[in-house]
């Protein structure tokens, strides 16, 4: 204290206000009370350069002493100024110290003491001091320059089975994303350790509490200690609400035991309990407890014990590999961020250790901003859906707000060993720390940015209809599958959507939920990609320079879709068609080729057989290992599995030659094609003899026929109208052809799609929808359940057996 250099540098800061006009530190509180607060200047303190010396936050909280009939409760951060390190009275970084903070920090601590503030400690590690002063004192804190930032320590309340597969939780888990070698940090009243929920899972424990007369405040830590870090410490206190912390950690990383068969988001995850709330009491004139609408005694939270839990939390971050801490509290209603927070330090050193600070947005209702420390730009803020994904009314909204999850009516751990339904941004934070611990115990080297980009990129889109802002609620297993490429099996009948963009997507079988469509796993995203085709269990792709691709098994992981085996670099190619096992392609020449399954090695692709090099060829429809082909002059040919000889293609026989076919279907071994009047055929399979070609029964002569899909239950056509049909079997008799039923009338419908699993349609607006069989009643058609919402969606493929 009494060092040269410490001198030298104390009196370097002083001459640094040269010019000052007043003493403040001599000033009684009358003479105090004279002074103007004025945009945080200090009046009659001035800088070297001249400019008054200006205190963020003094001007508010000196009109609030004025006021106030007891003391202050600050928390001051130093400036340059006070370590010599400088001529201006910028702030010194929060977090952090050397030997000249440490110094400056005690003895400004020293100093307040004297004057006669209470409470007064310097927090350890950080460039912060909290006390408790009255006008005069605060004025004696800011009169040599040495503190550049005023933060009243305001003490703020908590935030308050079936979310879990809302947000595909158990999905993701059955992938192995549950948490494992991963530790959540609970900032909050503490957790009970033994609880079912949670028992063997509670692996370090800490006490941060502030007991203090001006604010009625006393500390729960053991013994009435301000802090503790000892086996225990983390316990929840025993004052009402103090269940909140026991019910946060159950959400975050509860595990099934007994009677309860389902989890938390985190189930394997660690849990750090920190319990960083106090006991308050009112009393006349000082009603800490009614201020915040609740009844005497309560709990709440000085920031200055939410950052000594953050501290802890990254001194530990390693040892623990601690991957999100969760802060379901905050107050106020901020519409900015609120980056001169003395929180955002610790948050931002936490971020840099690859910790998220998921903070709660508050329960205000507000459309136009969220509370602290949730209004920190570098935390995760969230707010709350219900659970058929609307925005809960009471959630804190704004484009502050970085993620959704479910808040409203959440049943988790509660103390006394059972469980408890309650609602809040609180419930909807732990659902985030436990999707950030699931996730990290898949991909290990993700950091924050990359778990949050995925949990943003994946989710269900939600609009908030009180300012329009859109958010995404999380999906734990597609965060998962984004970022970590996982295996997926096709099968039979299986349906599958190409985007305009070439992205292409399986189905799951998921049906819509009003307007959020999850049932869909991205395969590829390669805007490469020009046709689809599938057959059996396979799926193949063609690009636009004619490369062919089959998919090995792997859904994309991120921007990363390695599920992918080139067939064949051919840039003649133009049609891919699919049958069982079978692949075939046509190239611009009209040469067709089958596939011998071979992948290419390098540049040579040597896997493929020609079957015909006739130029007429302009289609390719195949069932199973048969193959059909349209010439442009109508002819129809069937394959009989023999390979060309040289230029010679002798395998295949003739089934009409009608100049007005346009299309094939063909299914279950049964052939139709479709006339560009709108007839309809089916094959007897008799072929041709000569130009005498009788094999075939007209099923349909309706000019609006626009379309027809086959399937091995039967046959469907699609008019010009939007209207599906269903065939019968039953052939025309004359002009007359009953043998139809109409399933719907939509005038939206661009495609028909069938499979052995039924019928589908796309709409121009990119809905996909599944038929359930059941066939319209005069105008009416209910039988469509939607698979898929997106105007990105250009075609639709089913595989056929």
């Amino acid at each position: 204290m009494n060092s040269l250099s410490t001198m030298r540098r104390r009196m370097a800061a002083w001459a640094a206000l040269c010019g000052a006009t007043a003493a403040l530190l001599g000033m009684n509180p009358a003479a105090a009370q004279t002074l103007k607060p004025d945009a945080d200047l200090v009046p009659g303190v001035q800088l070297r350069t001249g400019e008054t010396l200006r205190v963020a936050g003094y001007a508010a909280l000196r009109a609030k002493a004025l006021q106030s009939p007891r003391k202050v409760r600050v928390i001051a951060r130093l400036s340059a100024l006070a370590t010599g390190d400088g001529v201006s009275a910028e702030p010194l970084r929060a977090l952090g110290e050397t030997p000249a903070i440490r110094v400056a920090r005690d003895q400004l601590v020293l100093r307040l003491r004297a004057r006669g503030a209470e409470a007064v400690a310097g927090l350890p590690d950080t460039a912060l001091v909290v006390m408790e002063v009255d006008a005069a004192q605060l004025d004696a804190l800011v009169a040599n320059g040495e503190v550049a930032e005023l933060t009243e320590d305001v003490p703020v309340p908590t935030t308050l089975a079936d979310s879990g597969p809302l947000v595909r939780a158990p999905q993701a888990q059955a992938l192995g994303a549950r948490g494992a070698g991963t530790t959540v940090a609970i900032l909050d009243t503490g957790v009970q350790s033994n609880h079912p929920f949670l028992t063997g899972r509670v692996v370090e424990e800490a006490c941060f509490s502030t007991t203090s007369a001006a604010n009625n405040s006393t500390s729960v830590c053991p013994g009435g200690a301000s802090s503790s870090t000892a086996a225990g410490s983390g316990a929840a206190c025993a004052i009402s609400g103090c269940d909140h912390g026991t019910h946060v950690a159950g959400i975050a990383a509860g595990r099934a035991s007994g009677a309860t068969t389902f989890n938390g988001m985190a189930p394997d995850a660690g849990i750090m309990a920190i319990q960083v709330f106090s006991r308050f009491t009112d009393s006349p004139g000082n009603t800490p407890c009614a201020s915040q609408g609740k009844a005497s005694p309560c709990i709440l939270s000085f920031t200055s014990d939410q950052i000594r839990g953050l501290q802890r939390v990254l001194e530990r971050a390693a040892a623990r590999n601690i991957v999100a801490a969760n802060m379901s509290l905050g107050g106020g209603v901020n519409a900015a961020a609120c980056d001169a927070d003395a929180r955002k330090d610790v948050i931002d050193d936490l971020l840099a250790a690859r910790v998220a600070t998921v903070i709660a947005s508050g329960n205000n209702g507000a459309s136009t901003g969220v509370s602290a420390p949730g209004c920190i730009s570098t935390a995760v803020t969230v707010g709350s859906t219900t659970k058929t994904d609307g925005i809960s009314s009471f959630s804190n909204s704004s484009t502050l707000v970085d993620i959704l999850a479910p808040g409203s009516s959440i049943n988790s751990s509660v103390t006394g060993g059972g469980f408890g339904v309650k609602s809040g941004t609180s419930m909807a934070t732990p659902h985030v720390v436990g999707a950030f611990a699931a996730i990290r115990s898949m991909v290990p080297g993700a950091n924050v940015n990359d778990i949050l980009g995925a949990l943003q990129s994946t989710g269900v889109a939600i609009t908030d209809s009180r300012n329009g802002v859109t958010r995404r609620r999380i999906n734990i297993e597609a965060a998962v599958n984004q970022l970590a490429p996982q295996p997926f099996a096709l099968s039979a009948g299986m349906l599958f959507q190409m985007h305009a963009n070439g992205r292409i997507w399986a189905h799951t079988g998921v049906a819509c939920s009003g307007t959020a469509c999850p049932g869909w796993v991205l395969l590829d995203a390669n805007p490469a990609t020009r046709a689809i085709a599938a057959g059996g269990n396979a799926l193949y792709q063609l690009h636009a320079d004619g490369k062919i691709w089959r998919y090995t098994g792997i859904r994309c992981g991120g921007a990363s879709c390695p599920g992918w085996q080139m067939l064949d670099n051919n840039p003649a190619t133009k049609q891919i068609a699919a049958g069982g096992t079978a692949l075939y392609q046509r190239h611009a020449d009209g040469k067709i080729w089958r596939s011998t399954g071979a992948a290419c090695s390098g540049n040579s692709c040597p896997g493929w057989t020609m079957l015909d090099n006739n130029p007429a060829a302009v289609d390719i429809v195949a069932d199973g290992t048969r193959l059909y082909q349209l010439h442009n002059t109508g002819a129809i040919w069937r394959s009989t599995g023999t390979a060309c000889s040289g230029s010679s293609c002798p395998g295949w026989t003739m089934l009409d030659k009608n100049a007005h076919t346009k299309a094939l279907a063909a299914a279950g071994g049964q052939l139709f094609q479709l006339h560009d009047t709108g007839a309809i055929w089916r094959s007897t399979g008799v072929v041709c003899s000569g130009n005498s070609c009788p094999g075939w029964t007209m099923l349909d002569n309706n000019p609006a026929a626009r379309e027809i899909a086959a399937n091995v239950g039967g046959l469907f056509q699609r008019h010009a109208d939007g209207k599906i049909w269903r065939s019968t079997g039953a052939a025309c008799s004359g002009n007359s052809c009953p043998g139809w039923t109409m399933l719907d009338n939509n005038g939206a419908t661009v495609q028909i799609e069938a499979t052995a699993s039924g019928l589908f349609q796309r709409h121009g607006n990119g809905r996909i929808w599944r038929s359930t069989g059941a066939a319209c009643s005069g105008s009416s058609c209910p039988g469509w359940v939607m698979l898929d919402n997106n105007p990105a969606t250009s075609t639709i493929v089913t595989a056929q057996p």
